[in-house]
């Protein structure tokens, strides 16, 4: 005789807990499978760029007759320039031929001289702008870390890099990171035992405390399914997992 308790999940636990004096629930027959092909740990998120929210200013000091000026960053509009402090007017390159002293060109990270006298000597340059910079964030679960070391021995880091040029802001990324934390920083255990005590339901939230299979968590029980033994007795079979859906 089979049959399935369904209800919603909330803080739920158990009325017994599995552990390995058999002091709350009694059991047999256990299986537990620990899966840690999917165990991430450590994420790296690689995004796309951002841009900054103040200008960046790069000073030079000019050369005789110089023309064109390297930019220490990748320039995004919009973008200024002052010669001796004197605002010049600034065009786009390949898009204007004349009508402005310089133009950027934001592909080369670089600033050209247009329709400007050429320098002198010593003249200061200043040019502001905003930039765009990639995204990089790393986050990582030390407890996840440090549980691994114990199991595995070694460094317990388990990397996982994730590429996502979509990503557009620091805030996101680490969201992101966040998210494969939370579902996959710990191995994937399931199992079932077999019991006589009633109470077991799906959606519970079940202990284990199994130190020499080193494993001290919760998992959900996931199906009960109910045996007759015949004179009314009956035996429960309690299938789990760390499976939240």
């Amino acid at each position: 005789m089979k049959k399935t308790y369904i209800f919603l999940r909330d803080t739920n636990s158990a009325p017994y807990s599995i552990d390995e004096t058999a002091t709350s629930g009694r059991f047999k027959d256990l299986e537990i499978e620990i899966d840690i092909s999917q165990l991430r740990n450590y994420i790296i998120v690689r995004g796309g760029y951002r841009v900054s929210t103040t200008q960046y200013n790069q000073p030079f000091i000019a050369y005789a007759g110089q023309k064109d000026f390297i930019l220490g960053k990748n320039p995004y509009s919009p973008v200024n320039i002052t010669i001796n402090d004197i605002a010049k007017t600034l065009g786009t390159d390949n898009l204007v031929v004349s009508g402005y002293d310089f133009v950027v060109n934001f592909t080369e990270k670089l600033v050209k001289c247009l329709d400007h006298a050429p320098l002198s000597s010593g003249d200061a340059v200043v040019i502001s702008y905003n930039y765009k910079t990639p995204i990089l964030i790393s986050r990582k679960n030390q407890e996840s870390i440090d549980q691994m070391k114990e199991i595995e021995g070694g460094t317990g880091i388990h990397k996982y890099p994730i590429n996502d040029t979509s990503i557009a802001t620091l805030q996101v990324a680490r969201e992101r990171a966040l998210a494969e934390l939370n579902q996959f920083a710990f191995p994937h255990i399931s199992g079932l035992f077999i019991t006589d005590q009633m109470g077991y339901k799906a959606g519970q939230l079940l202990t284990l405390d199994l130190p020499t299979r080193q494993i001290d968590t919760q998992v959900i029980i996931q199906e009960v399914e109910m045996r007759s033994l015949g004179v009314g007795n009956y035996e429960y079979e309690v299938q789990f997992s760390t499976d939240k859906e």
